[in-house]
């Protein structure tokens, strides 16, 4: 019984350093939601606590002037579109990389690694150049490419490295 209280006390400055890390991380969700309740001149009297009147007219005012339903579908599918192929194109090509060993498949890797370490703001200016020559900008089908293109190096690399397995070496299958 002794040895397992103490285990459990070990704990207990991880539990209030992850318990703090939670109040910052949830405070502004909290002054943005109380806030979101009062009109434009209440949320100078306090912003951080709950208002006196509690005015729904700011979300009737969104979703009917707003064309907020519009805008939800849009990045709905503009992120779903993006995660099916950063998923798809990544684990192919870090499959493809953790499978065969020659020196284009550790040039694409290297390449990979020095693309993950240029800015995406840098990267974001060639992107917009390429969007605006296909004449895309502007449009929604001008989004899925630009975040496909910041994920698959990085989910790429992430199924090399689980390829490799504990050995460093690419995983092989039972039929060779």
């Amino acid at each position: 019984m002794r040895g397992s209280l103490r285990k459990e006390n070990r704990h207990i400055l991880s539990h209030c350093i992850l318990l703090l890390w939670t109040c910052i991380v949830l405070f502004p969700l909290w002054t943005l939601m109380i806030n979101s309740f009062k009109t434009r001149l209440t949320i100078y009297e306090n912003p951080f606590w709950i208002p006196k009147t509690w005015n729904f007219s700011n979300y009737t005012t969104v979703l009917r002037d707003g064309d907020f339903f519009t805008y939800f579908k849009n990045s709905f599918l503009v992120v779903s579109v993006s995660l099916v192929l950063v998923t798809l194109l990544a684990s192919l090509a870090g499959y493809a990389l953790a499978r065969y060993k020659s020196r284009i498949a550790k040039g694409i890797y290297y390449f990979f690694i020095t693309g993950m370490m240029i800015p995406i703001k840098i990267a974001s200016i060639k992107l917009l150049e390429i969007v605006r020559v296909l004449g895309l900008l502007n449009t929604i089908y001008a989004l899925p490419p630009h975040l496909c293109s910041h994920g698959i190096a990085g989910w790429g690399i992430h199924s090399y490295h689980l390829h490799q397995g504990t050995t460093g070496r690419p995983l092989r299958s039972s039929n060779h």
